[in-house]
């Protein structure tokens, strides 16, 4: 399910940060729909890649990623549209944006993503765990190894989601690895940006690399808390046909996500502070011209997220008031 929370953290991270940088994701319906309806058919490839699953198995994971969609489809995506059109109307208007008002929407989108958390499929997949052969288990291990471990592995990992720039990889010299990075991101945010019809002045830019360059990173490395959760979970897989497996699987998940929450402490505050006082900066630094280009824009995907939450989905074997979220509350 990597490549479903790589593409969704972008979105909500396209919320996130201030208005110079949502230009990096279109808010075009005709680009936004089909990508977005597509997400359970990519979840769904990348789920089936992992082993030969049988018959059954495979239409059972269909069906648990099918209705995960219908759920976020119907109960979440008004959320973000709601959120986009709050941020427009305000710049809309010919007054400062407050810290206050940064750090609110700030709040509601990690309240947002931690409810994503709360609600992943992995917490309802424990009937298709246990009807997993020795086989299969070992194939699981083995290709989740070799795509997590890999020279292209990326930092967005299943249901504890790594934070950007944070990469599996050993470097030899992370520091230089890291600024390289950073130099990357800043210039393809901008390029993407500039794409999208809004030009960025070069005091704009280097404020936006200057806060790249000043966030702060955990000291427990991603890739060790990484490698000791999966141990965890293949080991725990010796009790997939017990009794209290359901249990067992929640407990774990819940678990794991909290340790990934945990090994961010350190900087959370920092870094959270950091982002919302370049949110304030930037939006109370805009231009006429680009507070009115980036008011439009967020008006405009506010529509396009509340069209695509009136979509009519094609699973119709249950709904989205039948799923139900039994993950643990994690804010951070």
């Amino acid at each position: 399910m990597r490549r479903f929370f790589k593409r969704f953290s972008k979105l909500l991270l396209a919320l996130l940060l201030p208005a110079v940088l949502l230009a990096a994701c279109t808010n075009s319906r005709l680009v936004l729909r089909p990508l977005y309806n597509s997400l359970d058919d990519r979840i769904q490839k990348t789920a089936l890649n992992y082993t030969d699953f049988s018959e059954q198995q495979t239409a059972d994971i269909k069906a648990l990623v099918d209705h995960f969609h219908v759920w976020h489809r119907q109960t979440q995506l008004s959320h973000y549209a709601a959120l986009a059109g709050t941020v427009a109307d305000r710049l809309s208007l010919d007054e400062p944006i407050t810290a206050e008002s940064v750090a609110f929407w700030s709040a509601s989108l990690r309240e947002y993503a931690d409810t994503v958390g709360r609600c992943n499929p992995l917490y309802r997949s424990h009937d298709i765990i246990a009807s997993l052969d020795d086989q299969q288990v070992a194939d699981l291990q083995k290709n989740r190894e070799e795509i997590l471990f890999s020279r292209q592995a990326d930092d967005s990992v299943d249901f504890e989601g790594g934070s950007a720039g944070e990469s599996l990889e050993d470097e030899e010299d992370p520091v230089v690895s890291r600024q390289k990075r950073q130099a990357q991101t800043a210039s393809r945010i901008r390029r993407y940006i500039e794409l999208a019809g809004l030009d960025v002045t070069e005091s704009q830019f280097n404020d936006y690399k200057k806060t790249l360059s000043e966030r702060k990173y955990p000291e427990t490395r991603f890739r060790n808390v990484l490698q000791e959760w999966d141990q965890r979970f293949f080991k725990l897989l010796d009790r997939r046909n017990e009794g209290d497996w359901p249990d067992v699987l929640r407990e774990y998940i819940d678990a794991r996500r909290s340790a990934f929450s945990a090994r961010r402490d350190d900087v959370r505050a920092h870094n959270t502070m950091l982002w919302e006082a370049y949110a304030v900066r930037t939006f109370n630094g805009l231009s006429p011209e680009q507070r009115r280009f980036v008011g439009n824009w967020l008006a405009k995907l506010s529509v396009t997220l509340s069209s695509l939450a009136a979509d009519t989905p094609s699973y119709k074997a249950a709904g989205a008031a039948d799923y139900k979220c039994t993950g643990v509350k994690i804010l951070g």
